[in-house]
C-alpha cells in the first residue's frame, strides 16, 4: 500500500533540507577558514610595533577605572577619557567577533601615529558578519588591481579581509603595501612571538626611535608593557642607549648593575639610591647624563680641592667628607615648616659610610672668635656630636649633620636631623633589585603644599589667586589627590640599556586613604 501524497512530500524534502543545511554549513566553514596568520601582514622594519589585548572589553575597563582620578588636569583627562567612551556606532557584541584576542598596530609615524596599519584576527561569526557589511551599510569596494579593498568613507578607513584575518589603515598605500609583501618582508617569526607573548599586559610593543624623535638623543629603541586595573595602573620599559649617548651615560652605568635598596626614610617624597658608586662619582655622572652644567666633576672638584696656603674653607671641608661616603644613598622631603621665617620644604638624608672614610665631623674649620652664636659657621656640639651651620632663621633653616650606626644622617633642618638620628634610620631592604626607588604620597604633597602656599594666597604674593580662589582650587586638589594612594618609580641601569617601572596605586571611591607614616 503506497503512502499518501503529504507523506511522500515529507520523505521527498526533508532529505533535501538536511543536505541543503549540511552544504550551507560547510561553505561557511570554508568562508570562514583561517587561512592566514596576523603576522604574514606587519611588514618588516616598521618603527613601532604595538599590541592590544582583548580590545573591546579591555578598553571598557580601562576607561571605568579609579586610576584616571589621579591625573591632575581635570580638562585634559575628561578629553582623554571621552575618547575612551567613544560610541564606536557598532553594537558590542558585533566588535567582539571584529576584534578578538589581539590587535596589532604598526607604522613609521612615531609623532602623529598617522600611518598607523590596524591587523586583528575575527572570529567565524565576525568573518560572516563582515561579508554582509558593504550591502546596506557605508562601504564601498575597492577593487585596486585585485586586491578586493574596502573603504568606509564616513571614517575614512580602507580595509580588506585574508581569511579570517582583518587588515585596516587610514592611508590606502599603507593597506596595499601589508597586503603585498614578498616573503621575508614580513616580521620575523621571532619577533612576531615577542608580541604574541602571553602576558597580563593590555598594551605591550617597541618603539625604534630616530634622533630627531622625543628621547631619540638618548635612546635607540624602547620596549614597553602597560597594564590597567581598577586601581592599579603597572607601565614598564626597557630602553637602549644610543651608541652617540654610550658617553653621555658611560660614567653613570658602565659595570652598572641592580643593587639592593634600603628602605627610604618616611617623608611625602622618598628617595632610596645605590649606583655602586661613591657619593662624588655619582654627582659628577649624573651631572653628565642629565647634562646639568653645574653637576659634574669640574665644580666637585672645585670644592673639594684644599687650598696650599690657607685653611680650608666649608664647602671644601663638606665636599671631602662626603665625597667618599655611599654608595647606598636615602633621601626625603619630610614636609613643610610654616613657622619659619617663610615656609621651607624639610629634607633629610642618610648616606652610608664605608668602613674605610668614616668621616670626622669635629674635623670641621671652627668658627671665628668673634663670631656671634647665629653667624653662618659650622659648629660642631661634641655633646650631641652634631655639626651644623645656623642660618638666617630658626632650627629647620639649619643644616645639620650627625652620625647614626653605619649611616651619616644629613639635612636641612636640625631637629629633622635628631629626629632621625635618635629614632636610627631604618635598615630594612626594599623587595625589588634597582638603583633608584622614588616613591611619592600624593595626598601629603598636596596637603603640605596647599598650607605653605595659603600663606603666600593671604598676602596677595601668589600669582593669580586671591584667598578666596585659593581656597576654593585647593579643594579640588585635595580632592583628586585624596583618591590616590601612592605613586613609585623604580628604574636600574645596565651599560647599554635602561629599565624603568612604574605604580600608581589608587583608593576606591569611598575608601579611606593608606594611613600615612609620620616624617
Amino acid at each position: 500500500m503506497q503512502g499518501s501524497p503529504s507523506a511522500r512530500v515529507r520523505g521527498g524534502c526533508l532529505p533535501r533540507a538536511v543536505l541543503l543545511c549540511l552544504a550551507a554549513l560547510l561553505v561557511a566553514l570554508w568562508m570562514t577558514r583561517n587561512s592566514h596568520d596576523a603576522g604574514e601582514f606587519i611588514p618588516a622594519g616598521m618603527r613601532y610595533n604595538i599590541v592590544l589585548t582583548d580590545p573591546v572589553n579591555g578598553l571598557e575597563r580601562i576607561a571605568q577605572s579609579n586610576v584616571w582620578n589621579a591625573w591632575p588636569d581635570v580638562k585634559s583627562r575628561e578629553a582623554v577619557l571621552q575618547k575612551l567612551r567613544e560610541d564606536p556606532g557598532v553594537p558590542r557584541w558585533i566588535l567582539n567577533n571584529l576584534l578578538t584576542q589581539r590587535l596589532y598596530l604598526a607604522g613609521d609615524d612615531v609623532r602623529e601615529f598617522s600611518d598607523v596599519l590596524a591587523i586583528t584576527q575575527m572570529s567565524r561569526i565576525g568573518t560572516m558578519l563582515e561579508r554582509f557589511l558593504p550591502y546596506g551599510s557605508d562601504v564601498e569596494k575597492d577593487h585596486a588591481g585585485g586586491l578586493n579593498l574596502r573603504h568606509v568613507p564616513s571614517s575614512d578607513i580602507y580595509y580588506a579581509v585574508r581569511g579570517r584575518v582583518l587588515i585596516l589603515s587610514k592611508k590606502r598605500d599603507v593597506l596595499i603595501r601589508a597586503l603585498t609583501l614578498r616573503g621575508g618582508d614580513s616580521l620575523t617569526e621571532e619577533a612576531i612571538d615577542n608580541l604574541q607573548r602571553e602576558g597580563a599586559e593590555d598594551m605591550r610593543g617597541t618603539v625604534q626611535l630616530a634622533a630627531s624623535d622625543p628621547l631619540g638623543d638618548a635612546f635607540s629603541s624602547i620596549a614597553f608593557a602597560i597594564r590597567i586595573d581598577d586601581d592599579t595602573a603597572y607601565a614598564k620599559c626597557h630602553a637602549i642607549i644610543h651608541d652617540a649617548a654610550r658617553d653621555r651615560f658611560g660614567p653613570l652605568l658602565n659595570g652598572a648593575k641592580p643593587y639592593a635598596l634600603e628602605q627610604p626614610l618616611p617623608g611625602m617624597i622618598e628617595l632610596s639610591a645605590n649606583f655602586g658608586k661613591p657619593l662624588r662619582e655619582v654627582w659628577a655622572s649624573l651631572g653628565e647624563a642629565l647634562q646639568i652644567s653645574w653637576l659634574n666633576a669640574a665644580q666637585w672638584q672645585a670644592w673639594e680641592t684644599m687650598p696650599a696656603d690657607s685653611a680650608p674653607t666649608l664647602a671644601q671641608t663638606i665636599t671631602s667628607m662626603i665625597g667618599p661616603l655611599g654608595p647606598s644613598m636615602r633621601l626625603t622631603c619630610a614636609g613643610f615648616d610654616v613657622n619659619e621665617m617663610f615656609p621651607v620644604p624639610v629634607f633629610v638624608g642618610t648616606l652610608r659610610i664605608p668602613a674605610e672614610a668614616v668621616p670626622s665631623l669635629a674635623a670641621l674649620p671652627p668658627p671665628p672668635a668673634a663670631a656671634n652664636p647665629w653667624d653662618s659657621f659650622a659648629r660642631y656640639n661634641a655633646d650631641k656630636q652634631l655639626a651644623s651651620i645656623p642660618l638666617a632663621g630658626g632650627p629647620s633653616l639649619e643644616p645639620a649633620a650627625k652620625i647614626a650606626g653605619r649611616d651619616l644622617v644629613i639635612g636641612t633642618s636640625r631637629v629633622a636631623v635628631e629626629k632621625i638620628a635618635s629614632e636610627k634610620p631604618p635598615m630594612a631592604e626594599l623587595p625589588e633589585q634597582a638603583n633608584l626607588y622614588l616613591r611619592l604620597n600624593p595626598p601629603q604633597v598636596v596637603r603640605e603644599g596647599v598650607t605653605a602656599l595659603r600663606l603666600f594666597a593671604e598676602m596677595d604674593m601668589l600669582r593669580g589667586y586671591d584667598l578666596q580662589s585659593f581656597d576654593e582650587a585647593a579643594k579640588g586638589w585635595e580632592t583628586s589627590a585624596a583618591r590616590v594612594q601612592e605613586v613609585v618609580l623604580i628604574a636600574s641601569g645596565t651599560d647599554a640599556a635602561l629599565d624603568v617601572e612604574l605604580r600608581v596605586m589608587c583608593n576606591a571611591p569611598g575608601a579611606s586613604p593608606k594611613a600615612e607614616s609620620a616624617p
